[in-house]
């Protein structure tokens, strides 16, 4: 026979995390200094996001100004994660906290570099002149 009682129901299950991590701001179980961090990361993320988006209707109209604008909120977005990362870790990416190896922060300005100069490189094709 399955189980009737509130924690094995699979609906309080997952209402339970969101609950939880509410919990963790009320409580002061994070600290300011982390959620300074969450919040930089998010809107790295954000950034990112909107910049796939940009690069993806730049090849869908064919316009590489586009692309431009992607490079750029790439970097930006870039930047933002490294400083939640600096925020959590110290400026050496070692603390209280552990040690932070940010793998995908130079991959994600890499793109960003590769982008900003394949978009000047189509502008310099198409004009004759360097953008």
């Amino acid at each position: 026979m399955a189980s009737t009682t509130l924690s094995g129901d699979k609906y309080w299950n997952q209402s339970h995390f969101f609950y939880r991590e509410i919990q963790w701001i009320l409580f002061h179980l994070i600290s300011g200094k982390s959620v300074i961090s969450i919040l930089l990361w998010g809107t790295g993320m954000l950034l990112i996001l909107a910049a796939t988006v940009q690069a993806l209707l730049a090849v869908h109209f064919m316009n590489p100004h586009r692309i431009c604008t992607a490079a750029f909120l790439n970097g930006i977005g870039a930047l933002f994660l490294l400083g939640s990362v600096v925020n959590l870790y110290g400026p050496f990416f070692s603390g209280p906290a552990g040690i932070a190896i940010p793998f995908g922060i130079p991959v994600i300005l890499g793109v960003a570099y590769w982008q900003y100069h394949w978009q000047s490189e189509k502008l310099f094709d198409e004009h004759g002149d360097v953008p």
